[in-house]
């Protein structure tokens, strides 16, 4: 009889506490994820492109921003002429990859550099382009299967190699590219 009883007055009280905790729920999530105009990047030309808050990868030598819907975040120490390397991907669509490394360049020419090299020498697979960038030269190689885009960027002695790659030719990669080159900044 008790049981009864005890369900029978909770199943009311439990359907407007659960309404409760779902306004609580709405309510800190529009909290923390507010709207607001210039705080978002758009993942440009997907067909499933969302607005996100970017996220900052903030180095030792460097800083820049990509779109928050690039939720992994590793550093890496594999490389180990590299000063600092990481990569960046998606948990929800693995064949995207940003890869951003900082190396020692003390000539400054980015031709002593082998992962320039390497592309240079192989003009059927590379196309170069240089652009400006906050007033320096910065090269870009372009894979000709749209597979690959990586930015190099010689400052102080130090190179900056942004690469994105995904293994569907149909990702936007030099919009991608677009939207984190400005935002870019050299900490030395």
């Amino acid at each position: 009889m008790y049981s009864k009883v005890f369900f029978a007055k909770s199943g009311a009280s439990g359907a407007v506490f659960g309404l409760i905790i779902c306004a609580g729920i709405w309510l800190f999530h529009f909290m923390n994820n507010p709207v607001t105009a210039g705080a978002a990047m758009i993942v440009p030309n997907q067909a499933d492109a969302v607005v996100v808050k970017p996220r900052t990868l903030q180095g030792l030598n460097f800083e820049l921003k990509y779109p928050g819907a690039f939720d992994l975040t590793s550093r890496l120490s594999n490389d180990k002429l590299a000063l600092e390397q990481y990569n960046i991907g998606q948990s929800t669509k693995k064949q995207f990859t940003m890869a951003i490394s900082i190396h020692p360049l003390e000539s400054g020419l980015l031709n002593d550099d082998s992962n320039w090299r390497i592309r240079s020498l192989d003009k059927a697979t590379y196309v170069t382009n240089n652009e400006q960038l906050q007033n320096e030269s910065v090269g870009i190689m372009t894979k000709a299967d749209k597979t690959e885009k990586t930015l190099f960027w010689v400052h102080n002695g130090k190179l900056l190699i942004v690469s994105l790659s995904t293994n569907d030719s149909n990702e936007d990669l030099p919009g991608m590219l677009a939207v984190i080159k400005p935002t870019i900044r050299w900490r030395t």
